[in-house]
C-alpha cells in the first residue's frame, strides 16, 4: 500500500492493528503510532457485510447492500462478496457511471468524493 493511495482519516492495517492515516508527508505514512517509509508496513482493510451492517449501511433484498444518498448508490454484489460497485447516476446525461471498490479506505475515499460526510466506523 503506497502513500499515493491514502488520505488523512484512511482506515489500515498497521504491523497487526487498526488505524487512522494521521498525516502523508515526502513518501511516509503516519498513524498515531507508527510512522514509515515502508509500503509493506500498511495494509488495505477488505470490506466486510459486518462494517457495512455497524455503519448504517442496510441490506434490502438483491442483490444486497445498498445506500442511497441523492444521486449515490453504494451496491453489495452477491456474486462478487469482496467487491463493492459504486453507481453515480448523472441525471443530466441519463446514465450510470460504475466503479468497484474492495478496502475500506477506498469505500471512505467514495463518500468523501460524493460529499457525504460520513465517519466509517471499525
Amino acid at each position: 500500500m503506497i502513500a499515493k493511495s491514502l488520505m488523512v482519516g484512511d482506515w489500515v492495517f498497521t504491523r497487526g492493528e487498526i488505524e487512522q492515516v494521521t498525516s502523508i508527508y515526502d513518501g511516509y505514512i503516519c498513524t498515531e503510532h507508527y510512522e514509515d517509509s515502508h509500503d509493506y508496513y500498511f495494509e488495505p482493510i477488505p470490506i466486510t457485510p459486518e462494517i457495512l451492517e455497524k455503519n448504517g449501511f442496510e441490506k434490502q433484498g438483491f442483490p444486497g447492500w445498498e445506500i442511497y444518498t441523492e444521486d449515490f448508490l453504494i451496491l453489495w454484489r452477491n456474486d462478487y462478496p469482496d467487491v463493492l460497485e459504486i453507481r453515480c447516476f448523472n441525471a443530466a446525461y441519463g446514465s450510470f457511471r460504475r466503479s468497484h471498490i474492495s478496502y475500506v479506505h477506498e469505500l471512505q475515499h467514495a463518500l468523501r468524493l460524493c460529499g457525504i460526510e460520513k465517519e466509517i466506523v471499525l
